[in-house]
């Protein structure tokens, strides 16, 4: 992990993990997560398989940190808050877009 995403990454405490939309695995994926108790789902046109979230966000979202972070999706291993273009995730997430402007991250966010 790169020096400056590491260090957001440890002061944030699960910031993104809080979000409460489903994030698409890959099918090799599957069984692996099911086996640490992850809820799988198909999308609406059946070509994603998607791990849905508590109403909290990530069910493996514990104190802050991910409790499976050695096994977690390779979604949530590729993420990175300074990259993400889903405007849906900022608007929906307004903690992230405030802990990025700490950082000194400009985040465009259009909430109408």
């Amino acid at each position: 992990m790169k020096p400056i995403l590491e260090k957001l990454c440890n002061e944030c405490k699960g910031v993104c993990c809080a979000y409460d939309r489903p994030i698409t695995i890959q099918p090799e994926e599957r069984d692996r997560l099911e086996a640490l108790g992850a809820l799988i789902q198909r999308n609406m046109s059946f070509t994603d398989l998607l791990m849905m979230p508590s109403l909290v966000g990530c069910r493996f979202l514990k104190e802050g940190r991910c409790s499976i972070y050695e096994e977690r999706p390779e979604a949530c291993k590729q993420f990175d808050c300074r990259t993400c273009s889903s405007r849906f995730f900022f608007q929906d997430n307004p903690k992230m877009v405030e802990f990025l402007k700490k950082h000194g991250i400009t985040v465009e966010v259009d909430y109408d």
